[in-house]
């Protein structure tokens, strides 16, 4: 512009001396023809015309140039204006884009910010003609007036500034619309999310109703639902997780209160997950055991119910009466091991129950509950039963055994009494002494025949009730065989007691042939002196029943010797001699010893007794033990692991009354021994 001023001032300089050049012309002209009358000159027309003519070309050429110089000035000057305008206008829109002195903002100021922009973007697209105009304007100018670059720098640095503007408008309004879209991601996010949120807790709730019914269907379907709750956790873990990491980007373009608000939601979004997740995992868990205990109690519990309606059938039935011993022992071996596999299946009748009782702290059943108390009570009924039928076939076999055994015995007694009544050898040299004693054990044998008719009857009762207790089609044999052993035995007892009371009479008629010829008193003091000996205790006590038995017998035979011999001094001596008395005395003190002897030998015999009844149950008991022990062999694969155990709980309590049994048993071994 400058330059374009200094050569419009030139070319006016140019047209003053313009003027004084022609002024020359005018005047050398005027000379010439001031000079022509005095005769022509010698500078010829040509060359004044020539000068003439290059002068006007001059002037015209001056002309156009300065015309041409006004036309660029004022192109120069429009161009400045230009210039001017669009560099104020740049100015101002620069200083219009830059009003975001961050990007962390509320979205509706967000919102305001970005119509702004779009507003500015407009009005820059608006002003883009002008900022054209002036490039092409710049580039007319240099192409006409051939000046310099400055000019065309200054077009090409509003148009850099132009393009700079509209690019960073642009990318404000990219930047705020990502803020934005970054915001409505997030709240979307979160909405899509809090929409997955209520509708699982909905459906949890409707899951999660308690049920007071054991409904192993409704069961499976509760856990189908959880089971798909569960699989839908992914779903709101992967929902969550999304809305946390657009939230996250979404906070970096939020104010401070708005972006804490916003990591609260988060946070209070990830403790509900967290606390939804761990109820339906803990109602999963919790639904998971109560149909396992469903199924497993459901299946024992009919297992158990159709063995309990198999075994009340075989023990309600009425228990067949046995005649022979044989087929008692049979029978009460069959209801034993009856007994033991109802005692055996305790176990599993608690397991159960205690499954039962574990569903029951899940569900309130009441059906539940009275199913497993008529459980139990049905067991128990069972037990108590098979215990009745066992006492009772253990009575009946008892009986029976004891009946046989009193006959074996009362026969074995029968004989061996037969064979002790035979008449003693009384030769006609035999003392009072012999026949004395011969008397005395007589005597003592028959208070024994006479103390054994109790036996007898005692047998007979004993028959009786085993005839009672047979069925009624066997009565009448087993009533024939019982009578006919019975007959047996009173026949030979009645032939005993004649046979003894003969005896008795012969000893009787013999001892008072006797005691006409001979000392009593010396006999009665030579029968205390024999018999001081045997009255002083045994260093070795009785070690068997049958020992007990005869030193028993043995003492008795000496008691009636020494009521014998008091009758013989009472009756045949003077009792007011001393030496009578004194025999008297001597004997009654013997005859309480003897007394004392027995009675210490019939507490040994007891003692044997004991012993002996003690080893025929330890015996029973040890078969019974043997047999069972037989069966849990045969059953060794049928075994389940409660009922084994049930087995070995049982061999632990047998080996515990053993050792009860053996100690009884050491009692009693030391009654003979003191």
């Amino acid at each position: 512009m400058n330059e374009a001023s200094n050569a419009v001032f030139h070319f006016q300089e140019l047209q003053v001396h313009c003027a004084e050049g022609q002024a020359l012309i005018n005047t050398a002209l005027r000379v010439r023809e001031e000079v022509i009358p005095c005769g022509i000159p010698q500078l010829e027309d040509r060359l004044l015309e020539s000068v003439r003519q290059d002068w006007t070309i001059y002037q015209q050429k001056l002309s156009e140039v300065r015309t041409q110089l006004n036309t660029t000035l004022s192109k120069l000057r429009l161009m400045e204006d230009k210039f001017l305008k669009v560099d104020n206008w740049l100015k101002t829109l620069e200083d219009k884009v830059n009003f975001r002195s961050g990007r962390q903002s509320d979205r509706a100021t967000k919102e305001l910010q970005l119509e702004q922009t779009k507003k500015l973007h407009e009005e820059i697209i608006i002003y883009k003609d002008e900022v054209e105009e002036v490039g092409l304007l710049a580039q007319q100018i240099l192409e006409e007036s051939h000046t310099s670059s400055r000019m065309g720098r200054q077009a090409t640095h509003l148009a850099s500034r132009y393009q700079a503007l509209i690019l960073h408008v642009l990318e404000q309004i990219k930047l705020i619309a990502e803020e934005i879209r970054s915001m409505e991601e997030s709240e979307l996010a979160f909405s899509a999310y809090q929409n997955w949120f209520e509708a699982t807790l909905r459906n949890f709730k409707n899951v999660a109703t308690k049920s007071d019914i054991v409904d192993k269907a409704a069961m499976e379907k509760k856990m189908q639902k959880l089971e798909d709750l569960m699989s839908d956790m992914d779903v709101g873990q992967n929902l969550l997780k999304s809305a946390r990491e657009k939230a996250e980007r979404a906070i970096k373009y939020m104010e401070g209160d708005e972006a804490e608000q916003l990591k609260k939601e988060i946070s209070d979004c990830v403790e509900k997950l967290e606390e939804i997740t761990s109820c339906i995992r803990k109602e999963h868990t919790t639904l998971a055991k109560c149909l396992h205990l469903t199924k497993e109690f459901l299946d024992k519990y009919k297992a158990q119910t159709q063995w309990l309606s198999e075994y009340q059938i075989i023990l309600h039935t009425p228990v067949d009466p046995k005649m022979e011993l044989y087929e008692k022992k049979a029978q009460l071996s069959k209801y034993k091991s009856v007994q033991q596999m109802v005692l055996s299946h305790e176990p599993s009748i608690q397991s159960v129950n205690e499954k039962g009782e574990c569903l029951l702290e899940l569900v309130h059943d009441v059906n539940l509950a009275e199913n497993i108390q008529k459980l139990q009570t049905e067991y128990q009924e069972l037990c108590g039963t098979s215990k009745a039928h066992v006492a009772n076939l253990e009575v009946k076999v008892k009986q029976h055994e004891e009946y046989n055994s009193d006959l074996q015995e009362v026969e074995k007694w029968l004989l061996q009494m037969s064979s002790r009544l035979v008449t003693p050898d009384l030769m006609e040299n035999s003392n009072l002494e012999v026949v004395t004693q011969q008397l005395a054990n007589h005597k003592a044998m028959m208070e024994e025949i006479a103390g054994f008719e109790n036996r007898l009857y005692s047998l007979k009762r004993k028959g009786d009730l085993l005839i009672s207790e047979c069925a009624e089609h066997l009565q009448a044999k087993f009533k024939q065989n019982i009578e006919t052993q019975q007959q047996g035995t009173r026949d030979s007892y009645s032939a005993i007691c004649s046979t003894a009371q003969r005896v008795y009479q012969s000893l009787e008629h013999e001892l008072q042939k006797h005691v006409n010829h001979q000392d009593t008193l010396q006999q009665c003091q030579s029968w205390f002196s024999a018999v001081q000996p045997e009255l002083k205790p045994s260093p070795r006590p009785p070690f068997s029943l049958a020992d007990a038995i005869k030193q028993v017998k043995h003492f008795r035979a000496l008691q009636e010797q020494a009521n014998t011999y008091l009758d013989l001094l009472c009756s045949m001596c003077d009792l007011s001699d001393s030496a009578v008395k004194n025999t008297v005395t001597d004997i009654q003190l013997t005859k309480q010893t003897i007394e004392d002897r027995i009675m210490n030998s019939q507490y040994l015999a007891q003692g044997w007794e004991e012993i002996k009844q003690m080893k025929a149950e330890l015996w029973i008991y040890l078969q019974d033990a043997d047999q069972q022990l037989q069966n849990m062999k045969r059953r060794g694969a049928e075994l389940e692991l409660n009922i084994a155990q049930n087995m070995v709980f049982q061999v632990k309590e047998f080996s515990q009354k053993l050792q009860f049994k053996q100690a009884a048993l050491t009692t009693v071994t030391e009654k003979p021994s003191s």
